[in-house]
């Protein structure tokens, strides 16, 4: 899938494999930009499920990804309010809060 971010053409791969899914972020020329790869929250730094348990509160987190940028690794939560609100949360490896 074609997508233009921040003014920059980038090709998205989707993949779905033994029930997890695995996103991949492509440039023009064929370089990986990001990867985004379900996990299981246990398999997450400490740190990171912490914070993510701590912001989710009574809400459940229904899904985790690991995104990778280069060297960088940061955690994303799909978190769904008791009241059905869904939203995500976005940690460090060591817990500290991402945009």
């Amino acid at each position: 899938m074609k997508e233009v971010e921040k003014g920059k053409t980038l090709y998205e791969v989707e993949t779905l494999a033994a029930g997890k899914t695995r996103d991949l972020m492509i440039d023009p020329n064929g370089h990986v930009i990001s990867v985004e790869q379900e996990v299981d929250l246990a398999s997450i730094p400490p740190a990171a499920r912490t914070a993510i348990e701590k912001s989710a509160g009574a809400g459940k987190v229904t899904k985790v990804e690991a995104v990778t940028k280069g060297s960088d690794v940061a955690y994303e939560a799909s978190v769904v309010s008791k009241s059905g609100k869904k939203r995500e949360i976005t940690v460090a490896a060591d817990g500290s809060p991402r945009k």
